[in-house]
């Protein structure tokens, strides 16, 4: 009895398959050339890994805003969300990543996106600063120059209280 052949359809769904996984990698590993050659092979920018994250939040969580900037410009969801219902954004203000948050913004991400437990970006990017217990005063300010312009001035304010609260005598 002969082996039945595998259906053309089979076949390429499993290269294409293959193909989003290398470019998912490719982003994760911040190798530009190799997303830039996987795309125009056929990538799928918006292709998600099993855990829901798309390459531009492979791109972001580790911090690789020259991707982050490619994908967008050839058509990554800026608002998708993983499986925690987390986006770009939420990662890269996890990170404290500004020029990141500036890009993605720019590019129509929404700062109001609540994450799983309720989480915006902003309360991320605070948490980032103030998880110690006396926060540097460079990264306050990098922070809280941005904070303004990127979440608003109420969370700004918000902002500027929660370091007061942090850096002031008992």
């Amino acid at each position: 009895m002969q082996p039945k052949k595998v259906p053309d359809r089979m076949l390429e769904a499993g290269k294409q398959a293959q193909l989003d996984l290398d470019f998912l990698d490719a982003a994760w590993k911040g190798n530009l050339p190799e997303v830039r050659k996987l795309l125009a092979e056929g990538a799928n920018v918006n292709a998600q890994s099993t855990r829901g994250m798309p390459a531009l939040m492979w791109a972001t969580s580790t911090q690789h805003a020259d991707i982050c900037r490619f994908l967008l410009e050839n058509g990554a969801d800026v608002n998708a969300k993983d499986g925690n219902d987390w986006t770009a954004l939420h990662w890269a203000a996890s990170y404290g990543d500004t020029e990141t948050c500036i890009l993605l913004l720019s590019k129509g991400a929404d700062m109001h996106v609540r994450c799983s437990t309720q989480k915006t970006a902003f309360d991320f990017a605070e948490f980032f600063v103030f998880q110690h217990e006396n926060p540097s005063t460079a990264l306050f300010l990098k922070f809280f120059e941005q904070s303004g312009s990127i979440f608003g001035k109420e969370a700004a304010a918000r902002f500027a209280i929660r370091f007061k609260e942090c850096t002031s005598p008992a």
